[in-house]
């Protein structure tokens, strides 16, 4: 008997110059254990590296996996929606190149969209890091399986790790194509604000691979901050609100205060990094953007 293609589990996988990484994460996609059929739908945003080649060097592995070009706008955004819309399944699950599923991934957490409608599982950052990198701020914490809380506003989930119904992809329409950075925050504010509920698949485990780098950490806070004023602009309608002016005073007096932290990789320097990138952005965003969200 035929399978229906809304039974199928589609895993979707956005890459952009991930040759270095990806071999990990297919080989932990390849010895998934799925009872019924999954497919692997690998949408690349124009890789300039070995990745597509690296990608088809595994295609044998799988029970099926697609190569889709996902050119057009830079972003994962735009390369998840293309890779949903080559997808031939109703159960949709996200991963990213860069990190490694945990065995029992897919049947998990294709297993609770069964009669769900958004998902996701457990990052794990102590995996891929070494213990000074998991250890800095923001309240990371080394085994994170809940939700995180952005801008204290409302929760969502890393696509790195996260499964929704394509009805639900199809009512808020979709990822927004335009958004380099912080795509799945929209999302998931936007699936929320529709009438979802997010809910946790604990046991449904995703390594967390961290920037190795200060200067990583540095453009990693930079491009989230350089988008935070641009959600502030769309949602505050609907309750986002500016962080209080003292807690800002203070995130910038801390900056000052440990500067030299900077001397030697660690929590400090690593929280340094991050939070003065993000800053950073943040300013460039506000002025970009029109929009003070300091």
């Amino acid at each position: 008997m035929a399978t229906a293609a809304g039974d199928v589990i589609s895993v979707i996988m956005p890459t952009w110059n991930a040759a270095t990484t990806i071999d990990a994460q297919l080989e932990a996609l390849a010895a998934q254990e799925v009872d019924g059929p999954w497919e692997l739908v690998v949408s690349d945003n124009g890789s300039g590296d070995a990745t597509v080649a690296r990608v088809r060097a595994w295609a044998s592995r799988f029970p099926s996996l697609t190569v889709v070009h996902a050119s057009g706008p830079r972003g994962a955004g735009h390369a998840r929606n293309v890779g949903v819309r080559a997808a031939r399944g109703d159960r949709l699950l996200t991963c990213d190149a860069d990190d490694v599923v945990m065995p029992g991934w897919v049947a998990r957490l294709g297993h609770a969209l069964t009669d769900r409608c958004l998902v996701a599982g457990t990052l794990d950052r102590s995996g891929l890091n070494p213990e000074y990198a998991v250890m800095w701020a923001h309240g990371w914490r080394a085994l994170a399986d809940g939700p995180r809380v952005s801008f204290a506003y409302l929760p969502f989930a890393a696509t790195a790790n996260l499964g929704f119904r394509r009805e639900l992809f199809d009512a808020i329409g979709g990822f927004d194509s335009s958004l380099r950075r912080a795509s799945d925050v929209d999302f998931g504010w936007r699936a929320l604000l529709a009438g979802a509920r997010l809910e946790m698949v604990p046991d449904a485990v995703v390594a967390y691979r961290l920037p190795a780098t200060l200067r990583g950490l540095f453009a990693k806070g930079y491009a989230d901050g350089l988008v935070a004023p641009l959600l502030y602009d769309r949602f505050e309608s609907r309750g986002l609100r500016r962080q209080p002016m003292r807690e800002v005073l203070r995130s910038y007096r801390w900056l000052v205060r440990h500067v030299l932290s900077l001397r030697h990789d660690g929590p400090a320097a690593r929280s340094w990094a991050y939070d003065g990138g993000m800053r950073v952005g943040r300013i460039v965003g506000s002025i970009r953007h029109r929009t003070v969200f300091l």
